[in-house]
């Protein structure tokens, strides 16, 4: 595992490629499972396609995915003077998850503010839906990265009711489009449970009917957890010293029930995407921490703490789990995973392909070594759709 002063020399330029816009789905393919698979697995890539992802899993795997459900989180109100703000729902303010979308007439979160310029703080936005219905947002105040925006409605719907009535699906930026009716089931996988994504987890996007099938035809067992990504999944790396750069926090759910189903598998699980193997990772490092959360620096500053194998670190949680009390543990995460860390859980991963100089290009990078260049080359050379529509990839793990 690398330190510190490792990472500091990590280039970012090093995970840079050229990505032309041509290569970028806007659209993701009909059926879902018909996009491209790439298949890497010691070193050989080989090309298939979505609809025959079980012929490449080991029978008796266990599969893990995220079951967050995306929320149409972008609202667009018009001030008399013509000025669009743009609000984007990000996590609730003093509230969880679970509460936040069953409450009535008044709500807080956490917010990104487009043309926030426009608008003053106090100053009330209104916009009308349904006859005489409408929702009013009020700017409460700005902490160091987003705006505390309360919400306040006439009607005795929910709030999960008004979003679904004047909510939109926040498409990723790089896609440089609006988004279309068709986004509310194209954006979202067909497990998606739990309400509180602002961002897909895009790996999952491709699974269909069809494919879970065959995987029960193969035994290959499945169970999920729950991260629901931020928006700071597509935040930029600014800094060329990585050292620099805030991760962003996510919350991570993790039943009793799926923890033994890990342990039961542990020889061969398998992560259906980012989200879910950073879920994994940060499991192991929240456990050795003794339940306490960790810094996204954590993990390469006390490398001695990580001799547990994930069996060991799996059975310390159930033993927390039970004399607390606790079906479900839940922590917030800001794992920053970088080329020379140290994996513990997964032994394969499904992924799409991601943006150059990003935090998910070097999580692919620390996972598959040098290789992952060869990886993108071919995916590049042999006509691979790219980012969140695009096509997948199974990427079985470079050993360190």
């Amino acid at each position: 595992m690398m330190n510190l002063e490792d990472i500091k020399k990590i280039k970012l330029t090093d995970y840079q490629y050229f990505l032309p816009e041509e290569k970028i789905a806007k659209y993701p393919v009909s059926p879902r499972d018909a996009s491209k698979l790439l298949v890497y697995q010691n070193g050989y890539i080989e090309e298939s396609h979505f609809y025959e992802l079980a012929k490449f899993i080991p029978s008796n795997s266990l599969i893990v995915f995220n079951n967050t459900r995306v929320i149409p989180a972008r609202i667009h109100f018009k001030k008399e003077t013509g000025s669009i703000i743009e609000i984007l729902l990000l996590e609730p303010f003093n509230n969880s998850y679970e509460k936040i979308f069953q409450e009535k007439y008044k709500v807080q979160w956490k917010c990104m503010v487009g043309n926030a310029k426009k608008w003053k703080i106090n100053e009330k936005l209104t916009l009308k839906f349904n006859n005489d219905a409408f929702l009013e947002a009020q700017w409460l105040k700005k902490t160091q990265s987003e705006i505390i925006v309360e919400f306040t409605w006439n009607t005795k719907q929910t709030f999960e009711e008004i979003l679904s009535l004047i909510g939109k699906i926040p498409l990723p930026p790089y896609l440089n489009r609006p988004s279309e009716n068709r986004d509310f089931l194209d954006y979202q996988t067909i497990y998606a449970k739990n309400l509180g994504a602002v961002a897909a987890p895009t790996a999952g996007l491709h699974f269909t009917e069809n494919v879970f099938n065959q995987l029960k035809i193969k035994n290959i067992d499945a169970t999920e957890v729950t991260l629901h990504v931020s928006a700071g999944t597509f935040k930029p790396i600014s800094a060329q010293n990585i050292l620099e750069h805030t991760m962003h926090e996510e919350i991570c759910y993790i039943s009793q029930q799926t923890i033994k189903k890990l342990y039961e598998h542990s020889d061969c699980i398998i992560s259906v995407g980012t989200t879910s193997l950073r879920v994994l990772e940060s499991l192991y490092w929240f456990t050795v921490n003794k339940f306490q959360t960790f810094e996204q620096w954590f993990p390469y500053q006390n490398q001695t703490q990580s001799h547990y194998s994930f069996n060991e670190i799996l059975l310390k949680c159930l033993d927390f789990m039970e004399k607390n009390n606790l079906n479900i543990i839940t922590f917030p995460t800001r794992l920053f995973i970088v080329p020379g860390y140290q994996f513990h859980s997964a032994n394969a991963l499904i992924t799409n392909f991601h943006q150059p100089e990003s935090t998910l290009i070097l999580l692919v990078a620390a996972w598959l070594g040098e290789d992952w260049k060869n990886v993108y080359k071919y995916a590049l050379e042999n006509n691979f759709r790219f980012l969140s529509y695009g096509d997948s990839s199974l990427l079985f793990r470079k050993k360190n």
